[in-house]
């Protein structure tokens, strides 16, 4: 039996920058989709093509996890600053390659 391809790889392959790259790679006025990020993996894939993922690294800071009611509050290392929430759980669900979309920038230094 031939399948003809449709474009969409099979469930379980289909990359997270391919995921945020869906709305093309500009930067507009939707907080819901992720240009920066986007635009950042996009730089490193440039640069290094084989580190797809170094962009999100963050060099060896830890990050402390509270869930409390449902939230899941991420604390950085920069106590002047509010902490991000995941906003947008489990990006690419059903894949290797997961995220989660939080609302603020994570801090792995006290700036």
């Amino acid at each position: 039996m031939i399948r003809a391809h449709t474009g969409t790889p099979p469930t379980g392959t289909r990359s997270l920058a391919a995921l945020l790259a869906k709305d093309g790679s500009g930067f507009d006025k939707n907080w819901s989709d992720y240009d920066i990020l986007d635009n950042a993996v996009g730089a490193v894939l440039a640069a290094k093509p084989n580190s797809p993922v170094a962009v999100l690294a963050l060099k060896g800071a830890t990050i402390k996890v509270k869930v409390r009611c449902w939230v899941v509050i991420l604390k950085d290392n920069d106590p002047n600053a509010r902490n991000p929430i995941v906003v947008q759980p489990n990006l690419n669900k059903g894949n290797r390659q997961i995220g989660h979309g939080i609302n603020r920038v994570l801090r792995p230094v006290d700036l």
